[in-house]
């Protein structure tokens, strides 16, 4: 399900890019590791493939990349990478941070 939701998203957020008749044999998307955590992306392109029926975008490709999680620590500042469950500062040991990157879903561009 979550899959669908994804990839309505992009549906609905590219074809407010495109210009009326335009068609597309790509997008090219970020999305946060946040939004796609647990879900593999060849599932998002399934899923797309099944919404994006009928529409301009049927038989589109989307080129997903993944942005991976950054935070800041709220305590020292450092800017580090989420580990394999890990959400502790790599360099005080903090739990408190602030997410930088990896909660995104942009639509780069349409080819």
């Amino acid at each position: 399900m979550h899959n669908l939701v994804i990839a309505k998203d992009i549906l609905s957020r590219a074809i407010t890019m495109m210009s009326p008749g335009q068609k597309a044999n790509s997008i090219s998307v970020k999305i946060g590791e946040m939004v796609i955590v647990g879900h593999d992306p060849h599932d998002v392109q399934s899923a797309f493939d099944i919404i994006s029926k009928g529409t301009p975008l049927e038989g589109t490709q989307l080129k997903i990349e993944i942005v991976k999680m950054k935070a800041i620590c709220e305590d020292c500042g450092k800017e580090y990478e989420f580990g394999e469950q890990v959400f502790e500062c790599s360099k005080c040991g903090n739990l408190d941070f602030k997410i930088e990157k990896g909660e995104e879903l942009i639509v780069e561009k349409i080819e």
